[in-house]
């Protein structure tokens, strides 16, 4: 046995056997170091394009192991690439009986790789990569080799990125982390255990693999745990940041389960439990200067403005299963995928603007091969919005997006990718092969508030919407299909709205149910009190109806239905009396539409409404006394004049209007003593009220006036074209004309003590030209005490009233009035009032005239009456006359006449002279003459007349010219002897020796006065009281007659005294 032993130790297939096995001995132990030290370089420098050290490389020829210590990968300008501190690799015999390489065990110990990018963007492994591929060639028919790894392990990596290109260089680290593998084969079939645990200390947390991999085929099954991740240092990773967002915290998680193969050398995957949050997330929305370097900025950020934060408390995704695979384009499919909000909020400043407590999007589905996508729900449910006008006129929203004006836009540019040469080259764009079927069941905003408030106001507006809520069901990608659409809020200050119907989105085309119920007026005082001095102390708006929408090239819309505005009370700042208000306001066939415009109403019912005109003490209006001035220094400018275009005037059609039990109380404070009535249960119809020139509407309206007076309005009138075409007649009736003692004493000196007022008033303008009837009746009118007033016309209104005023006791006055509106001096209260005092004054100017034209008779002789000198004898013609001022003043049993007795100095003395001659010489002549007969003309022809003339001279007048001789003797007889007197000469002289007292003048002219005043009372009737006679006055110059004087007069009658 020995000898067969030493035998086969010294053959010759021995010796070279041991001679090999020494030689492999040798090389294993002095030859592989040296060798790789010399290798490596060489390898490192001609094919990789790089340099290579290594400290110490040692083999084990016994336990097939090799070590490696220290080696470092650099650039040929040194730079560092990769390398490790320590390569232990154990070769395993046993795989020669599978036809495979096995490595029993595989260690890596703190191995280290730096990918950078330099400012010019060069990759510091572009060399590297660039040498590879030029000795790459292609061979396709080799297969995977054939390996069998037992266990590998990589503990204390540190893997580095840096890319110096962006102006904030960006780092991105795995440090440290390990791998460990079990059982890696690339044999059919066979598969391994695997664990990798890495931390990333630059983006934080930690990522953990583990699971089982197979190499042939490819194969793989596991699970994925990121923990703690930063999002901050991840958003840094991006090349070109397009959210305007500067992240300040939030902290990723995510895990998943995997089922990995690749088949047919097409991947296949299958995810499940898929799982991601992302918690505590808070940053600030990136304004102009902040966006233009980063929208990615850490916690140190600082501005000296207010910022928008945005925070988020969690955000959470589910998904069951996902499912991919290459068929041969990528094909995703997974359900069940669920994404939930909590807590999330948007700050400007202190100031919250939004709250959401929770969204939440359910049972997502995708199907990438169908291009389908599925939504069950997307819900944001609770949010709370806040919207809050400061004092400026701004709203912290408005403030915000100011701030936002100039963020980066999201890039259109693809993603790039870097090549072995470290170019960047577009990615390709790819069309997609079919539309995209995109379906949500149900989209729903529930349980929002929102709180309004304007504190631009002195008094700040506040309204609160609560429970707000929309929901649209079955959206999808076809835009043309009708949508379900539901709509409601609450308002906490009074209302609630809903509205329910279909919507398309594309082209927009729509039908609504519209319902407004209960919405407060209150809430909205301020901005009345904001413009005048005014309280809106109640008033609610209901509507309802259907409202279509359709946009084709504009868009258009029409509502039709309802709407009441109930109980509106409008008061008065101080006092709080009611100055505007309301029952209701109310239409049920409203129709609002737009493109075209138009606004029409079947009916319109206004119930109740009530209003006040004051004019006040300094003749201010209340209608602009209440409103407010513009604060000085406010700097608001005047709203521009906009010239209107008639093509683009709102059209405006109300087919009736109907006022029921209208109030209005008028007062005029500047009057002494004040004024004031009363208009009430005004109501009527107006219809066809209407915007159209072409169109007039008819009003028809009655009301009362205070206590027993009606208002009536009747005719036509364009009204929003009043001054084109207007035909109104305004008939009031029985007013109490006391109250207008204010007027009568301001305008007319005196009060009115009694008496009813009835006016028909005619407006009828026709291009702005005025023409107007005004009938004015008064019945009973009497005036009372004297009122001092500036502004009285001077006149005597007695008369004038005792003029017009008829038996009955009734005036009946038209005025006629015209005018042009342009005019700047056209007033038409100025115009009626300038006729009425034009008819007093012609009255009272020529009161008789007036009287005539009574009777019919246009003079003013009716004043006078004439008689003879000397007599006090009517005239037949004198006697007509007063015939008729007894029968115009029986008529008018208001007016007095007042006779002024005349006589004349000259003519009636010489008639007095020459009837008492005539008497003189009959009775010489021995006729009779009786009592109240006249002795008629003197005939000097007749020889007896002349001798009866001759002998009462003689006796009465020669006798005492005889004497007056005897005392002029001298004269006698000095001057030539005059010629005898003629009979003419001789009467004249008679005639005017008879003596005539002023008594005799005074009884002539009362008995002329007698005889008019008995021939008015005698003729008839007229009261004597109606008459009354002054003290006779002397006239001179008289030729055929003596005119004796009349004037007309009124009694002062108190109200309580009725007319004879």
């Amino acid at each position: 046995m020995r000898n067969k032993i030493i035998k086969i130790l010294v053959s010759l297939p021995f010796m070279i056997v041991a001679g090999l096995f020494a030689a492999y001995l040798l090389f294993g132990y002095f030859a592989v170091d040296p060798l790789a030290k010399r290798i490596l370089p060489w390898v490192a420098e001609n094919k990789l394009a790089s340099k290579a050290t290594v400290e110490k490389v040692s083999f084990d020829p016994f336990g097939l192991t090799v070590t490696v210590d220290n080696l470092r990968l650099t650039q040929l300008d040194g730079g560092e690439l990769a390398g490790f501190d320590r390569l232990f690799v154990n070769l395993e015999v046993s795989g020669i009986f599978r036809f495979a390489w096995r490595l029993k065990d595989i260690q890596l110990t703190a191995p280290k790789a730096k990918v950078e990018v330099a400012p010019d963007g060069k990759l510091n492994w572009a060399q590297l990569i660039a040498k590879l591929n030029e000795d790459k060639t292609e061979d396709d028919s080799k297969g995977m080799p054939r390996l069998l790894i037992d266990h590998l392990l990589i503990e204390k990596g540190d893997i580095r990125y840096i890319d110096r290109s962006r102006p904030t260089p960006l780092k991105v680290a795995l440090e440290p982390f390990g791998l460990q593998l079990d059982t890696l084969s690339t044999l059919p079939e066979d598969l391994g255990d695997y664990s990798f645990v890495a931390n990333l200390p630059e983006q934080g947390g930690t990522l953990k693999w583990k699971g089982e991999v197979g190499l042939n085929p490819i194969t793989s099954k596991g699970t994925v745990e990121l923990q703690g991740l930063k999002l901050v240092k991840l958003l840094q990773l991006a090349e070109q940041p397009s959210l305007p967002v500067n992240v300040e915290n939030g902290k990723i998680n995510t895990s998943f389960a995997y089922d990995f193969a690749m088949q047919e050398e097409k991947p296949k995957a299958t995810l499940n439990n898929i799982a991601f949050e992302l918690n505590d997330f808070s940053g600030f929305l990136a304004g102009a200067n902040e966006a233009k370097d980063s929208a990615v900025k850490t916690s140190e950020a600082k501005s000296t403005e207010a910022k928008t934060t945005v925070a988020l408390k969690a955000l959470t995704v589910r998904l069951p299963q996902l499912d991919f695979s290459m068929q041969p384009t990528p094909q995703v499919k997974f359900s069940g995928l669920d994404i939930v909000l909590k807590n999330a909020s948007l700050k400007y400043g202190a100031s919250p603007l939004l709250v959401i407590p929770k969204a939440a999007v359910n049972d997502v589905a995708l199907n990438l091969a169908e291009h389908d996508v599925k939504v069950a729900d997307l819900v944001l449910s609770g949010a709370a919005i806040q919207a809050v006008r400061d004092k400026t006129g701004n709203t912290e929203w408005q403030k915000m997006l100011a701030s936002l004006h100039n963020v980066k836009p999201v890039s259109d540019t693809p993603p790039a990718t870097v090549d072995a040469e470290g170019l960047t080259e577009p990615a390709e764009k790819t069309e997609p092969i079919e539309p995209w079927k995109v379906a949500l069941s149900r989209f729903a905003i529930e349980g929002t508030s929102i709180h309004i408030e304007d504190q631009a106001v002195p008094t700040p507006v506040a309204l609160d919407i609560q429970d707000a809520m929309i929901e649209v069901r079955d959206a999808s990608m076809d835009m043309k299909q009708a949508l379900p659409v539901k709509a409601a809020f609450k308002i906490k200050q009074g209302g609630q709205f809903d509205a329910d119907g279909n919507i398309s989105p594309s082209p927009l085309k729509g039908d609504l149910n519209l319902k407004l119920a209960g919405l407060s007026l209150k809430p909205f005082a301020p901005y009345v009190n904001q413009a005048a001095m005014l309280k809106l102390n109640d008033g609610a708006v209901n509507a309802s109806g259907k409202l279509a929408i359709k946009s084709d090239k504009t868009l258009s819309a029409l509502f039709k239905g309802g709407f009441s505005v109930n109980q509106l009370a409008i008061n008065e700042e101080y006092g709080g009396a009611l100055f505007l208000g309301w029952k209701s306001l109310a239409s049920e066939s409203l129709e609002v539409g737009i493109a075209p415009n138009r606004l029409s109403m079947s009916e319109l019912r206004i119930i109740k409404p009530v209003g006040k005109f004051i004019i006040h003490e300094d003749k201010t209006l209340n209608v602009t006394r209440i409103m407010r001035k513009p604060a000085e220094g406010s700097g608001t400018p005047p709203p521009a004049k906009v010239e209107a275009n008639k093509e683009d005037v709102f059209p405006i059609t109300v087919d009736r209007v109907r006022i029921d039990n209208a109030n209005l109380d008028f007062a005029d404070l500047s009057l002494t003593p004040q004024f004031g009535t009363h208009i009430n249960t005004l109501s009527g119809v107006i219809n066809g009220l209407s915007t159209n020139p072409k169109t007039t509407a008819q009003v028809e309206l009655d009301g009362k006036v205070d206590d027993y007076g009606s208002a009536r309005i009747r005719g036509s009138v364009q009204p929003f074209h009043a001054t084109d075409f207007t035909d109104l007649k305004v008939v009031f009736r029985n007013l109490d004309m006391s109250r207008l003692t204010p007027y009568s004493g301001k305008f007319a000196g005196r009060r009115i003590d009694s008496g009813k007022l009835s006016v028909d008033l005619e407006y009828k303008i026709k291009h702005r030209q005025l023409a107007g009837e005004n009938q004015v009746t008064i019945n009973k009118l009497r005036l009372g005490e004297r009122v001092e007033s500036p502004d009285a016309m001077s006149l005597p209104l007695d008369l004038a009233i005792a003029l017009l005023e008829d038996s009955d006791g009734i005036i009946d006055l038209n005025l006629p009035v015209s005018g042009n509106l342009d005019d700047p001096q056209f007033s038409y209260g100025k115009i009626v009032w300038k006729a009425l005092v034009n008819v007093l004054t012609k009255i009272v100017t020529s009161p008789f005239r007036a009287l005539g034209n009574l009777l019919g008779i246009e003079s003013d002789k009716l004043a006078v009456i004439m008689f003879d000198p000397g007599s006090s004898d009517l005239a037949p013609p004198e006697q007509e006359k007063l015939k008729m001022i007894a029968q115009a003043m029986i008529k008018r049993p208001a007016l007095t006449l007042s006779i002024g007795p005349v006589y004349d100095t000259v003519a009636d003395t010489h008639a007095i002279q020459e009837l008492t001659i005539r008497r003189d010489l009959a009775k010489q002549m021995g006729l009779k003459v009786e009592n109240g007969q006249q002795a008629g003309p003197i005939d000097l022809t007749n020889r007896k007349t002349q001798a009866a003339v001759e002998a009462l001279h003689k006796a009465r007048i020669q006798n005492a010219q005889s004497k007056k001789m005897l005392d002029k003797l001298s004269d006698i007889f000095t001057k030539p002897k005059e010629p005898q007197p003629t009979s003419e000469q001789l009467l004249a002289q008679l005639i005017s020796s008879v003596p005539v007292a002023e008594s005799d003048l005074v009884n002539l002219a009362k008995a002329r006065a007698n005889a008019i005043q008995q021939a008015l009372i005698n003729t008839e009737g007229l009261p004597a009281t109606s008459l009354s006679i002054t003290e006779p006055t002397k006239h001179t110059g008289a030729k055929d007659s003596v005119d004796v004087k009349m004037e007309l007069g009124a009694k002062a009658l108190s109200a309580t005294t009725p007319p004879n």
